[in-house]
């Protein structure tokens, strides 16, 4: 009986082997077929192909198709199904074959870093930069320094892109220099240091024009539109979005396209034009959720809460600065963080939670500081300021507002000392000194002329003014300061904001949110209620 049974076990054994061989030649044969076939276009079969020699237990033709199956994925967006293919790859490739490795590492660090997931992508770097030699070690280290900068290490990053610009040079490698530079340049700019990060961007742009590399080219139009924005040349910062956007469609490259049309609608929010800004930062997180982009994604709702905030619609802000809370720290963005935990203290600012906004504004106010951003911090502290001031703890703001006039004065910003000092004017007036609040907002309006037409006022006003995170607060502010002092250019600044913040509203087009506009916001309805006050007791 035992004899018989293993007969039978023997039996199965061999008719096992002998179906997975028949199995493994079919599947060797429908890959040849394919091959045959599609000899002319095999890149839409790279997937199919790489299936079937897995089948066929051919590894090494396994490989090859799986890094390309990979590397099609990637292209496509299908993010998760690329790593799929590229992890396959790499354990199908031996180690002795570094530079087969580094190849497969570098665009799997890629994917990991599109999909945020920074465990794995800092792996596949450490991996890369024990392995990589020559040109491919260039090229890690430029990766280095773009994984430092989404880690908010920005010293970091340029300590990196500056090595990578040397080791380019060395191989003579145009492309990884252009590369080099543009990122050497962002992580200044990404400091708060836009004039020393503008040349290097120009020389990335200088580069890439001469090599013809349209996508570095692109992106070097894009960052000089961030460099402009941030130095409010709004006309500018346009300028360039508008030439890089139809590269980056030409190049049927989504996740630039998304970037460049969310700056378009950062720019349109600052100029107040609500409805448009809108349009583009919707159509940005379209694509960037589809393209599985979690930084990205994050950015868009910052700027869709950004638009809401500003029309006084704070609820639905705070949800989309939430929803951008949660991508950042889903993808350990550092500075996007920083960015949403700013933005919902405001939020809980204008919506009188103080306690809350003092949370949040610490918390930014922490990570700006890890990060070495003085611009945030600049930012945060006149919020903590002004925080402060509503719960009437004067020392503390006057504090607050004297660290954030100290960073924008280092970073030579002088057009955001503006608001800091009428911070430090109305502590002195509410605390019963307007003699002493008012050389303060002299020096705040220091190249304001006055001139005699108020229409001429209100022009020469908005353009002193632009870029201040809330310019209608500086108008009431120095109103009040003026009126103090019995000075007769109280009511000219008072008519001038007046003239100015109706201007905005009726560039918004739907009624409800033109009266969000100008009644949810508490010092657009505290302005015109001056204003109507003004014009009454005349």
């Amino acid at each position: 009986m035992r004899y018989l049974f293993r007969q039978v076990l023997l039996r199965d054994v061999v008719y096992d082997m002998q179906l997975r061989k028949r199995l493994q030649d079919l599947h060797r044969r429908a890959a040849a077929a394919i091959e045959e076939l599609h000899s002319d276009d095999l890149a839409p079969y790279y997937a199919e192909l790489a299936y079937h020699y897995g089948q066929a237990g051919l590894e090494e033709q396994e490989r090859r198709y799986s890094f390309w199956a990979g590397q099609r994925a990637a292209q496509e967006y299908a993010n998760e199904e690329a790593v799929n293919f590229l992890t396959r790859a790499l354990d199908l490739t031996p180690e002795e074959e570094r530079e087969e490795w580094g190849e497969i590492l570098l665009a799997r660090e890629e994917l990991y870093s599109l999909q945020g997931n920074r465990l794995a992508q800092r792996r596949d770097l450490q991996t890369l930069l024990f392995l990589a030699q020559g040109e491919q070690k260039a090229l890690a280290v430029l990766r280095q320094a773009q994984y430092a900068e989404l880690a908010g290490n920005y010293t970091g990053s340029a300590s990196f892109a500056q090595r990578a610009v040397k080791l380019a040079q060395r191989h003579q490698n145009v492309e990884l220099e252009t590369a080099a530079y543009l990122q050497w340049g962002r992580s200044i700019w990404r400091q708060g240091r836009y004039h020393e990060a503008a040349p290097y961007i120009q020389q990335s742009l200088d580069l890439a024009r001469q090599a013809a590399l349209p996508l570095l080219e692109a992106e070097a139009l894009r960052n000089l539109g961030n460099i402009y924005w941030c130095e409010v040349d709004y006309s500018t910062a346009m300028e360039y979005y508008q030439q890089a956007l139809p590269r980056y469609r030409a190049l049927k490259n989504k996740r630039g396209e998304s970037a460049v049309l969310n700056n378009i609608g950062i720019v349109l929010r600052d100029q107040a034009a609500y409805a448009q800004a809108r349009h583009y930062s919707m159509q940005a997180l379209k694509i960037k959720e589809a393209i599985g982009d979690q930084i990205g994604a994050g950015i868009a709702y910052a700027s869709l809460g950004e638009i809401e905030y500003y029309l006084g619609r704070y609820e639905q802000s705070r949800k989309y600065h939430q929803r951008s809370l949660f991508l950042s720290r889903e993808a350990a963005d550092s500075p996007g963080e920083c960015g949403a935990l700013l933005s919902l203290g405001r939020v809980a600012y204008q919506q009188g939670y103080y306690e809350r906004a003092r949370e949040y504004s610490q918390a930014s106010l922490m990570k700006g500081k890890t990060l070495g951003d003085l611009h945030v911090q600049g930012y945060v502290y006149l919020y903590l300021g002004r925080i402060a001031v509503a719960q009437q703890d004067f020392p503390t703001a006057r504090d607050a507002y004297r660290q954030s006039l100290a960073r924008q004065l280092e970073l030579n910003q002088l057009y955001l000392t503006i608001e800091p000092l009428v911070g430090l004017a109305e502590i002195e007036l509410l605390q019963g000194k307007p003699e002493l609040a008012l050389p303060l907002v002299e020096q705040a309006l220091s190249k304001f002329h006055f001139p005699a037409d108020i229409n001429a006022v209100a022009q020469e006003a908005e353009i002193l003014l632009t870029g201040a995170y809330d310019p209608f607060y500086v108008y009431l502010t120095c109103y009040r300061v003026w009126q103090a002092s019995h000075d007769s250019r109280a009511e000219i600044i008072l008519r001038a904001g007046a003239l100015n913040l109706r201007a905005r509203a009726e560039q918004i087009s739907e009624p409800e949110l033109r009266r969000s506009f100008l009644e949810n916001v508490f010092q657009h309805r505290e302005l015109l209620a001056a204003a109507d006050n003004l014009g009454e007791s005349r």
